[in-house]
């Protein structure tokens, strides 16, 4: 037997654990073999409930001209095997439906995080540039976004080299409770949107911008997994124990 086969076999079985007309003992003989055969084939209870090819999409509460979405979505889209499209102007994240849960979970706690740190950079802005005083409404408003784009460009890519970093800590079974690989993503939106275009990476900044350095600085600092923990809203394979993230996606 092979994995593919032992996967759907173990599904099966979990599937007769809740039945309604099963007795106990036929549940309590369901659960034992397919806990056999997850150890026997080395599986996390994620990737046995792993369904390939149940795409969905979730549509945010998030506009793509959020400063703060955009640069979120870089991260989302490079760690949580999800794609980021657009329905009009809204965010929509599109993948398999446990991966965009879990995605869908994790954007919003970090738009709440990237947002809190640019609020804090913009009031450290007001005390140490004085010359506002001297500026009109429109000028210090143009000055701030200038400096606030790289300081939360900053943020994606520290927190995005933390991850890198920390993936290589995560044992096999770690990395894929979280989210599961979903090979034919990129085919499945090409067929659905063969028009789409994927614009969410993290591009090209000056390396030697003050705001910038600030902002990877604090980016490394964010902790998505004691940031979630003792949430009961968080989807069930963002259990606390588990790996912040799942490995980089081959085709992102």
């Amino acid at each position: 037997m092979d994995k593919d086969k032992a996967i759907d076999l173990i599904q099966k079985l979990l599937r007769r654990t809740e039945e309604n007309g099963a007795t106990k003992g036929e549940a309590e003989t369901a659960a034992a073999e397919a806990q056999r055969l997850m150890t026997k084939f080395n599986l996390s209870m994620a990737e046995a409930k792993c369904m390939p090819g149940d795409f969905q999409e979730q549509t945010t509460a998030f506009t793509n001209t959020d400063r703060v979405a955009v640069h979120v979505s870089a991260v989302i889209q490079e760690f949580y095997f999800v794609r980021i499209i657009h329905r009009g102007p809204l965010i929509v994240l599109f993948g398999e439906s446990h991966n965009v849960d879990v995605a869908g979970y994790v954007f919003q706690f970090l738009h709440r995080e990237f947002s809190r740190l640019c609020s804090e950079e913009t009031g450290r802005l007001f005390d140490t540039l004085l010359n506002f005083l001297l500026m009109g409404p429109d000028q210090v408003s143009t000055e701030i976004d200038q400096k606030l784009e790289p300081y939360c460009q900053g943020l994606a890519m520290g927190l995005a080299s933390r991850l890198y970093k920390e993936q290589g800590t995560f044992t096999h079974r770690e990395r894929t409770a979280l989210v599961v690989v979903a090979q034919d993503l990129d085919k499945a939106l090409r067929d659905k949107y063969p028009h789409t275009k994927e614009v969410y990476t993290i591009g090209k900044v000056n390396p030697t911008d003050p705001a910038l350095k600030r902002g990877i600085r604090r980016g490394r600092e964010i902790q998505i997994r004691e940031g979630i923990a003792g949430r009961t809203d968080r989807p069930e394979r963002l259990a606390i124990g588990e790996g912040d993230q799942g490995p980089t996606s081959a085709a992102g």
